[in-house]
């Protein structure tokens, strides 16, 4: 990661400090703006949560708080 140093500064520093410094990043850096806004994707997101939901239920896996959490919103999503 030392290579990208100025990309990961954000993600080092105090939270109020980071705001700032990503506020600036996304209004002049296009790409970066792009890119958040595509980790901002809520269908994307539950899917992926959903495929692992899926696969730890497969294997079995003993995750009470995943699985209580991830029900819950799974059934918040279905009921609307």
């Amino acid at each position: 990661m030392k290579n990208y140093r100025n990309e990961t500064l954000p993600y080092r520093m105090p939270a109020f400090l980071a705001g700032i410094a990503m506020k600036r990043l996304f209004a002049k850096d296009m790409l970066a703006s792009r890119i958040m806004t595509l980790h901002n994707d809520v269908q994307d997101i539950l899917y992926g949560c959903r495929c692992v939901y899926d696969e730890a239920k497969r294997r079995d896996l003993p995750l009470p708080l995943f699985f209580k959490n991830m029900d819950c919103i799974f059934n918040k999503i279905e009921n609307e």
